[in-house]
């Protein structure tokens, strides 16, 4: 009778003995090489990262890979490997770099695995290529024209004024004096204005005074975003690690897109002029697909909500720690207007100072917490003087300055020292108006001042984002002493 006894098959021995030496030499040769002989071995980093991808990897499905990139910053200097194949750089020439466009340079395309291509979906301002980009962004540009932005005035302010009015509420119903979480408020009010603008009708967030279900959803949405990212890095194995992801948090996902789906439905069966983002769509619907809409409302939802009240927190979180930028802040606009009702966003425009705090809070906390990662385009390029070869990728969001400094933008040259919201050429339309918005803030900020005083809760006033998670799940409450002024009760 046959058998087959492997222990004394030399054969197979050997070959089981082969395959170990030549996968434990493969690896070490590809260490020594990343190490001693790869392209980017000249730029300083952790030799881990340097080695592996993987502690970047495991940084990045903790959330925590904002803060670990800064750490190595801090400890290496401007300009840092972080993986096998990518740069970091806070060097603020490297915007334009990287982002801009220059004279005889090719342009650095998206990271695919950050921003994978349509596949299920039809393409976003985020995912398309560079044609169908243009012809979205160009699309939805109409809703963000200096015009657009003055008509949906009356929607903004109208959100923000229930913000008021509801945080008078609180403070009344505590007898003038109450502990609240004003991260949780900012969220109300973004999301309510966002989902008002976006879609034609509010979320309802502020007058409930919770968190609609889709908030949710959001969150999800950027676990399985980021899950994902971080397999692509491994595309031989993409489809059986992503059988690891669970399936509840997939659909949950997919439940976002449809929600995104039934609202712009819904919008462009009403078929009424009022001034929102989908009234300038709804007479160009030539140039765009409902679908292609769709994907970029979904886009929207998450951009104008979240990333919004995360730099609004942050701002707010400073002007409590730097009572006297409150106090210049609130002095400028109160000796620019006689009352509260001359107020408009236009006029804000013209406040130097609350222009310089709204810049702050956009440097200091940076919207979207990884950055938006390109490639360096074939033929290979300079970033900041450094030659980098094609296929690797570089990226640029982090502040060189981590302290509270509005001076900065009097003493500098914004145009040479500072990478702007959305900078380059693909960049997100619907960026073009954050500031619009934050100085609505400006609105709320001379409330915030001459109706209350607030200031950080001693026992936990300082602002801390634990990682892209908690940001975005708002799993750690920040809260601030709020308490109405002696002349205003």
């Amino acid at each position: 009778m046959l058998s087959l006894n492997f222990e004394k098959t030399p054969s197979f021995m050997h070959f089981f003995a082969t395959a170990v030496v030549i996968i434990a030499s493969s690896i070490f040769i590809r260490i020594i090489y990343n190490l001693y002989f790869h392209p980017l071995a000249r730029f300083p980093g952790p030799k881990l990262w340097a080695i592996s991808r993987i502690p970047f990897v495991r940084s990045m499905q903790a959330g925590d890979l904002v803060h670990s990139i800064h750490h190595i910053h801090e400890r290496y200097g401007s300009i840092v490997r972080v993986a096998p194949n990518e740069v970091s750089f806070i060097d603020p020439r490297a915007c334009k770099d990287i982002y801009g466009q220059r004279s005889g340079h090719k342009q650095f395309p998206k990271n695919p695995v950050w921003v994978p291509p349509p596949s299920e979906r039809a393409p976003s301002i985020l995912n398309a290529n560079n044609d169908d980009h243009y012809r979205i962004r160009r699309a939805w540009a109409h809703g963000f024209t200096d015009k657009a932005l003055k008509d949906q005035e009356p929607l903004v302010k109208s959100h923000i004024d229930t913000l008021i009015r509801r945080l008078h509420e609180q403070i009344d119903q505590s007898k003038g004096y109450t502990d609240l979480d004003l991260v949780k408020w900012y969220n109300f009010t973004t999301f309510d204005i966002v989902g008002d603008l976006a879609f034609g009708e509010s979320f309802g967030c502020l007058e409930k005074t919770e968190y609609h279900s889709w908030v949710a959803l959001i969150v999800f949405h950027f676990k399985a975003a980021v899950i994902s990212a971080s397999f692509r890095f491994y595309p031989w194995l993409f489809k059986l690690l992503m059988m690891s992801v669970p399936k509840a948090t997939l659909q949950k996902q997919r439940d976002h897109f449809s929600n995104a789906a039934e609202k712009v439905q819904r919008r462009l069966k009403l078929q009424k002029d009022r001034p929102d983002f989908l009234s300038h769509l709804s007479h160009r619907k030539q140039s765009l697909s409902e679908a292609e809409i769709e994907s970029t409302a979904a886009i929207i939802i998450i951009a104008g909500s979240n990333s919004l009240a995360t730099t609004l927190a942050s701002t707010t979180n400073h002007l409590t720690k730097y009572p006297k930028t409150l106090e210049r802040l609130t002095n400028e606009i109160r000796s620019s207007f006689k009352d509260e009702s001359d107020m408009n966003l236009e006029s804000l425009v013209k406040l130097p100072y609350l222009s310089a705090v709204i810049e702050e809070g956009l440097r200091i906390t940076c919207p979207v917490p990884l950055g938006m990662a390109r490639v360096v385009p074939e033929g290979g390029d300079t970033v900041c003087g450094e030659w980098l070869p094609a296929g690797v990728v570089a990226t640029s969001a982090y502040s060189t300055r981590c302290t509270w400094w509005t001076r900065f933008w009097s003493r500098l040259d914004k145009s040479e020292n500072v990478c702007g919201v959305g900078q380059g050429t693909i960049h997100c339309t619907p960026f073009t108006c954050t500031y619009f918005y934050l100085r609505g803030v400006g609105i709320f900020n001379q409330s915030l001042a001459s109706d209350f005083e607030a200031g950080a809760v001693a026992k936990g006033g300082e602002m801390v984002f634990g990682g892209l998670f908690e940001i975005v799940s708002m799993l750690r409450s920040n809260e601030y002493t709020i308490k109405k002024h002696a002349d205003k009760e």
